[in-house]
């Protein structure tokens, strides 16, 4: 398949696999959600049809891709979204629906390990794809990435791993209600970072 034959299918494909998931994700009792569906269809299209969607020469062989991987003394399982083959690659590509990442982000560096250990026969590279923006960009590896690995270790190993609420970040977090965070925990971090700053 080409790039061209990729998208092709895609389009042709779309309207289905979106009342499937309309189904699955039960969202039709939203309010305005026709005025809504069409938007989002819309923005899957243009997507779909933007240069950086799929790379030239490039064809689809993996989707919901599971991996388990050895990372950095951490054992690692994840699925990625999409793997592209082109002659000199294979192509990694996460899909988000903004342009925003964590950090430190280490995500394209686990996927990469993931697939280097399956696929050896060739160049492994990632990158991320803004549904949105239909843009594929990247992001810069901290310098200081070994010494933040070195700390997480550390703190697994002591069991001290106080959590670092992030709105962004804590949006799709899947354990909310374990997590140690509020307004009580606010209070606790002002007092630790009030107290270290009158100790220096």
């Amino acid at each position: 398949e080409t790039s061209v034959d990729v998208r092709t299918v895609m389009l042709d494909e779309l309207d289905a696999a979106f009342v499937e998931a309309e189904s699955r994700v039960g969202v039709t009792d939203v309010p305005a959600w026709q005025a809504k569906r069409l938007e989002f269809l819309s923005v899957l299209r243009r997507a779909i049809m933007a240069r950086d969607f799929v790379l030239e020469d490039a064809c689809v062989v993996g989707a919901e891709a599971p991996f388990e991987v050895d990372w950095q003394g951490f054992r690692v399982r994840g699925v990625i979204d999409r793997v592209d083959e082109t002659p000199e690659a294979l192509v990694i590509t996460d899909y988000k629906t903004s342009g925003y990442v964590s950090e430190p982000d280490v995500q394209l560096l686990i996927y990469e390990a993931g697939l280097a250990s399956r696929r050896a026969d060739k160049r492994v590279m990632a990158r991320y794809f803004n549904v949105r923006k239909a843009q594929a960009f990247t992001k810069r590896v901290p310098e200081d990435l070994g010494v933040r690995i070195a700390r997480a270790k550390e703190a697994l190993a002591s069991g001290s791993f106080a959590p670092q609420p992030d709105t962004k970040t804590c949006a799709y977090c899947e354990f909310g209600a374990l997590c140690r965070k509020g307004p009580r925990f606010n209070r606790a971090g002002e007092g630790v970072a009030r107290a270290d700053s009158e100790a220096s």
